[in-house]
């Protein structure tokens, strides 16, 4: 599943950097260099919210079956999903946890975990 996981992830940051930076290279490739803040800002919130897209789960986790659920095997709380996003900008940290503990920070912090789920 941690294959599936990976997968999922780089389907989302593909998605989430090319509907932000398709549209102002198809005008002017220097607007990316003007509105750099803006665009940081952007992906910021992108990534924070990625899991809200689907109940729970992000597209690239829904494309591969998988969805967030807590510890208990519940339907996580907004701000559980949210603040499990959150640690990936510290993700030079995270990977190591998540390399010792198999869990990412975020899941550790907010008691949650992906899974297999096949009925979408």
């Amino acid at each position: 599943m941690n294959f599936k996981r990976l997968i999922a992830f780089f389907i989302d940051y593909i998605i989430i950097l090319l509907s932000i930076f398709m549209p102002l290279m198809a005008f002017n490739f220097e607007l990316v260099f003007d509105y750099l803040l803006l665009i940081v800002v952007i992906v910021l919130i992108l990534v924070s919210i990625k899991d809200l897209i689907f109940k729970n789960a992000s597209i690239g986790k829904r494309l591969l079956h998988l969805k967030i659920v807590t510890e208990k095997n519940e339907i996580p709380k907004l701000y559980q999903l949210i603040i499990r996003n959150i640690t990936l900008f510290i993700w030079p940290i995270d990977i190591i946890v998540l390399a010792i503990t198999k869990k990412r920070i975020g899941e550790i912090i907010t008691k949650t975990k992906v899974i297999n789920f096949e009925n979408y």
